[in-house]
């Protein structure tokens, strides 16, 4: 990099010129400043080497040529693996590369590239601007002496290429893939070996036997690398990345070296060329993945129902166990998770606001990755059309789609279990969305939702989470919130709400445990006379051992109420009779008959059946008026 004359940290500059040395300093240079900026990735490869270029150019015209950016393609001056160590020792000024390939020097880094299940390209974006991800990301970049700016996002990608078609979990066993980063991880469990390869090594690797699939990215930069010649089984989704950001680090003497025009310049242009990537990756994946269908014979599919289950399963472990392994991590985790909760409330809301055309859907408010025709994992009412575009009528679309974890399929399958409750849309909706259309909603039997409770009689100032951050009020609280396990709704919900409301500043932390660790915690403190606050969920028995308030939640944590929705399979409906689904769909229970099912079933020991069996001889009235059938039902 060159500086102008009238800058601070001449002298050192020069000293780097006139030495030739990979100080973090720029070479002169006539009229302005040159950043060398070092990529993963082959020189004007699709997307990613194009977009450096017009990330360069932006700058260029931006400071009047003033500022200048020379891109170099992976192995001309380094390593795309090296990238990293050399700008932060000034071997170059600036990178254009995944954080993920990071994850060695810090697991941290990946939650500034991808992560399972993880945030989109606008919800990422979101979080570093407004949830306080960059402040975290110049914490963890000043510590590898970069300074990271987002400078591109791919979008949602594909689940990658094989040899052979993947029918199950089982067809994993032992083969060798390039999955980098937590999704490989993932894999791992499943019984692959994951391995990391740079972009311009992946051809000759499949095409040699070296692994036995990959996934890159998505179909254009798939396309242009020529995967289809290789493998013709392409998968979809790529769960392991809802939308990928690329990075650009600047070598942090170089940064701090710049004026403050020069750094405005090149964040701006970063934020723009962000977008605008973002934009081109949405419009030529569409076109490339009708070339490799309709053109070269590859074949579609989606993931195996087994599959997706058990990384869903899978995810959130593999997550917290990697969070866990530095500090830093263990910090940016904690963030991500509160933006991730955020997103999911918001997602719900947006996911079910009509358009101005009430005979349309809105749009999808996530965009996450192109599905086909085939039997879709995700609800139609998410669904982004483009009746214009050629691929409407031969495959994959966008769709959105909440953040899955754990699915059960119960509905799904050919047992004698024809009929089930979901949480609906929150919850549950996206355990049943691989199937959704195979089911139809008989009746909504209560209604579900998620609270941080605390004794009805507390003092009638505490009103709200808020609330809790207040030091003369959280003096009144006992600080450990006990939770039940990681993975649970209401322990991701509880984590996020520690870190939105500022509560570890007054002690509160939140612990996991098991369902009788949590309601245990607070009647031993209700026993103490001393005041706790329970992470729970109505119905559920402890509000009929004693009397909870629900804390207000302002920023909407805690998530919506969900229907407790009755399902059937649509095949089965014509094993019942019309007045049985008649009665069916006149099942209302509500919350409080719920929690006393729960309580009978939690406390009193009972087997759900035998619970079940003393409720309705206690109400038969009311059972009798649900199977009253509707005229010309018989």
């Amino acid at each position: 990099m060159t500086h102008k004359l009238t800058r601070r940290g001449f002298a050192k500059a020069s000293l780097a010129s006139g030495l030739g040395a990979g100080l973090a300093s720029p070479a002169l240079a006539e009229g302005g400043t040159e950043l060398k900026m070092l990529m993963c990735w082959p020189k004007n490869f699709p997307g990613l080497g194009t977009s450096a270029e017009r990330f360069a150019e932006r700058v260029s015209v931006a400071s009047e040529g003033k500022l200048r950016i020379k891109v170099y393609g992976a192995g001309e001056i380094v390593a795309p693996f090296e990238v990293l160590d050399a700008v932060a020792s000034g071997a170059g000024d600036m990178s254009h590369d995944t954080n993920y390939y990071w994850y060695g020097k810090d697991p941290a880094f990946v939650y500034f590239a991808t992560v399972p299940f993880g945030l989109t390209a606008d919800e990422h974006f979101t979080w570093l601007k407004f949830g306080g991800g960059q402040e975290l990301w110049d914490r963890l970049g000043a510590q590898h002496g970069v300074k990271p700016l987002a400078v591109l996002n791919t979008g949602a990608q594909m689940g990658g290429w094989f040899k052979d078609e993947i029918k199950s979990a089982a067809d994993l066993q032992g083969l060798r893939l390039r999955y980098p980063g937590l999704g490989g991880q993932m894999l791992a469990k499943l019984g692959a070996t994951p391995t990391n390869i740079p972009g311009g090594e992946l051809f000759t690797a499949l095409q040699s036997g070296t692994i036995d699939g990959l996934e890159w990215i998505a179909p254009w930069n798939d396309l242009a690398f020529g995967f289809h010649r290789a493998a013709k089984h392409y998968y979809y989704p790529g769960f392991h990345e809802m939308g990928h950001s690329i990075t650009t680090n600047i070598n942090a003497d170089v940064w701090a070296g710049l004026s403050d025009m020069e750094r405005s310049i090149l964040q701006t242009a970063a934020d723009a060329e962000y977008a605008t990537s973002l934009a081109e990756y949405n419009a030529r994946n569409l076109a490339a993945l009708d070339t490799l269908v309709k053109d070269h014979g590859v074949q579609l599919h989606r993931w195996p129902d087994d599959i997706v289950a058990e990384m869903q399963r899978i995810a959130p472990e593999v997550t917290e166990a990697s969070a866990a392994n530095s500090p830093m991590a263990t910090e940016v985790h904690a963030s991500w998770e509160a933006r991730s909760a955020r997103s999911n409330a918001a997602g719900v809301t947006l996911a079910n606001m009509p358009m101005r055309n009430s005979s349309k859907r809105a749009k999808p408010c996530r965009p996450r990755w192109f599905l086909g025709k085939s039997p879709c994992p995700f609800t139609a009412r998410q669904q982004r059309l483009w009746p214009n575009s050629s691929l409407s009528s031969v495959m994959p679309l966008y769709f959105a789609m909440p953040r899955m974890r754990r699915s059960t399929h119960c509905c799904k399958t050919e047992r004698s279990i024809w009929v089930c409750s979901a949480w609906l849309p929150a919850s549950h909706g996206t355990y049943i969305q691989p199937f959704e259309d195979q089911l139809e909603k008989l009746a909504v039997i209560y209604t579900p939702y998620c609270i941080w409770g605390i004794p009805a009689d507390a003092p009638t100032a505490i009103q709200s989470v808020a609330d809790l951050a207040k030091p003369e009020i959280a003096a009144q609280f006992r600080k450990r919130i006990q939770g039940i396990n990681p993975g649970a709704g209401i322990s991701r919900f509880s984590r996020a709400m520690i870190t939105e409301y500022g509560l570890a500043a007054q002690g509160f932390h939140f612990e996991n445990g098991t369902l009788q660790d949590c309601t245990g915690a607070y009647l031993d403190a209700e026993n103490e006379n001393e005041l706790a606050i329970v992470p729970l969920w109505h119905p559920q028995w402890l509000h009929t051992e004693t009397k909870l308030r629900a804390l207000a939640d302002p920023k909407a944590l805690l998530g919506g109420q969900d229907d407790a929705t009755l399902v059937i399979r649509k095949d089965a409906t014509g094993k019942l009779s019309p007045a049985a689904l008649a009665m069916l769909r006149g099942i209302h229970l509500g919350n409080d008959i719920v929690s006393h099912l729960d309580r009978d079933i939690c406390i009193g020991h009972l087997t759900p059946q035998d619970a079940a069996k003393q409720w309705i001889a206690k109400n038969r009235t009311l059972c009798n008026s649900w199977m009253e059938a509707p005229d010309g039902a018989a």
